[in-house]
This record gives structure tokens, sequence and C-alpha cells, in this order.
């Protein structure tokens, strides 16, 4: 797999109510994508929020939620603290749904690494030939304890809440070859490291 490096970008960063805002040239990339294919099947696979689904919905996208996490309560399961139900137990979408972009977000720190191929394989089932998955990944910073609530705030900037949580996770030492060995069904196109100390990944599912 060969990757293309973004160069470290400065961040512009707001603060409010416990919430930061950082530019973004992943979804910079996502939002080029879907403006040039209206129509295109949209899963967000984060928590929801009114402006990330209004942006999403622009140009007659279909926008699918799940909310993974929140909508297994690993908080309240007898696994580890944080991590997610084993892959083959998470509700992903059934039947004949196939989606163009999927924005996984930093859903996969909370993954065990045992379980990370397989949760890849059922991302795979679910996308399009050439689909496009936006990741977030870190490798040297702690992490909340619950994963970080993405808004998209514009195309180029997203506002993340929940990053300053009291609780921390150790690094969860998530590096682009770790993404890749889990969704070794999609290709590497672009890696951005973040000056907040998390990557953005955008992969492409394979023909």
């Amino acid at each position: 797999m060969s990757w293309i490096f973004g160069r470290k970008k400065d961040q512009e960063r707001e603060t409010s109510d416990a919430s930061e805002v950082f530019s973004s040239p992943g979804m910079a990339i996502v939002a080029e994508r879907l403006s040039r294919r209206p129509g295109s099947a949209v899963l967000e696979l984060g928590a929801p929020s009114t402006e990330s689904l209004a942006f999403l919905a622009k140009n007659g996208h279909d926008v699918e939620v799940v909310d993974l996490y929140h909508s297994t309560s690993p908080g309240r399961s007898g696994s580890l603290r944080g991590l997610l139900p084993p892959a083959s137990q998470l509700p992903l979408p059934e039947g004949e749904a196939r989606f163009d972009v999927i924005l996984m977000w930093d859903l996969l720190h909370y993954i065990d690494p045992a379980d990370r191929r397989l949760f890849g394989t059922r991302l795979a089932a679910l996308a399009k030939p050439g689909a496009m998955l936006f990741v977030m990944a870190s490798s040297s910073r702690e992490i909340p304890t619950a994963p970080i609530h993405f808004r998209i705030e514009a195309a180029d900037r997203l506002r993340y809440s929940g990053l300053a949580s009291g609780d921390k996770l150790p690094p969860p030492r998530l590096g682009a070859r770790d993404v890749e060995q889990a969704m070794s069904s999609f290709s590497g196109e672009r890696i951005f490291q973040l000056r907040n100390g998390f990557q953005e990944i955008i992969l492409e599912r394979k023909s």
C-alpha cells in the first residue's frame, strides 16, 4: 500500500463549551468527493448532530446514521473500559445496503486490536467498489474514555466535543500501518498528521 502524506497543516483552533474546532484536510477531501457525486449513500458511524446531517445531506445524499458506541453501551458491559463489544455483535446495517462514503471517525481506538480485522471485513462488505473511508487515529496521545463527538462545521473544519474530558485512556498506538492491516480490503490514499496529535486517514475500497 502506498500513501500520499499531507504536510502538517497549521491548525485553526477555536474553543467553546468544552469543544474545539480544528481544520480538517481529510474532511475537505470527503466533501469534495460528495460535491462531485450527488445522491451518494453515506454511512455515519458516530454520534449524530444536526450540523453534520445538514452538511452530509446536501446535493441529495442519502445519510444513514448508526451510532455504534452509544447504541451498544460499552460502559455498562463486562468488557474492558471503553471497548466496544466484539465486531461480530456490532449493529451495522444489514441487507443490500452499500455506501459510497463511510465516516468511521475514531471508533477503531475502541475496538479490541484482535477484533479490528473482522470489523474491517464487515465494513468492506458495506462499501461499494471505490467507496471512501474516513478514519481518525492516534498513536501517541491519550484518548477520552468514549469516542469524540465530531461535528462538521464546514467542508474543511471539524468540531471535537469530549476531547478534554477528565478521564483518559492510554495512547492507543494506532498508526497508519495498523489501520492498513485492519482495513485490508481498502487501499490507502491520503494521510494527514495533525498538530493536535491525530491522523486523518482516507482509504478507498478496492475494486
